[in-house]
């Protein structure tokens, strides 16, 4: 059993993406912290607005998702997320690096 107020440590597989969040994580930069946090929270909606992302950090979202790139290669971050979350993480950061190629007319024509 844990004291109170001690975090016990979760496995691998329950951990959550509020897990980012806890004041357990003491030892990760904030800002870090708050990047990733605000990447997870915006999974369902396939990632956060640039106008979010200039309002947090003060740059725009190129330097965020290489930084997320980043953060997901170190290992104290992969012990904070579980596979699925940097999955989603990673496909929403390529999507970013290699957005969908809109067709012209004169492209669509021609198929």
């Amino acid at each position: 059993m844990s004291e109170p107020g001690i975090a016990r440590p979760l496995l691998p597989e329950r951990w959550s993406r509020a897990t980012v969040t806890q004041s357990a994580n003491r030892n990760l930069p904030d800002d870090d912290q708050a990047m990733v946090a605000l990447a997870v929270e915006w999974i369902p909606l396939g990632g956060p607005k640039e106008e979010d992302i200039r309002a947090r950090f003060g740059f725009g979202p190129m330097p965020f998702w290489h930084r997320i790139c980043y953060l997901l290669t170190r290992p104290k971050w992969l012990k904070l997320l579980n596979a699925a979350t940097i999955t989603e993480l990673q496909a929403q950061a390529m999507t970013q690096f290699n957005p969908p190629r809109r067709l012209t007319s004169a492209q669509q024509a021609l198929r």
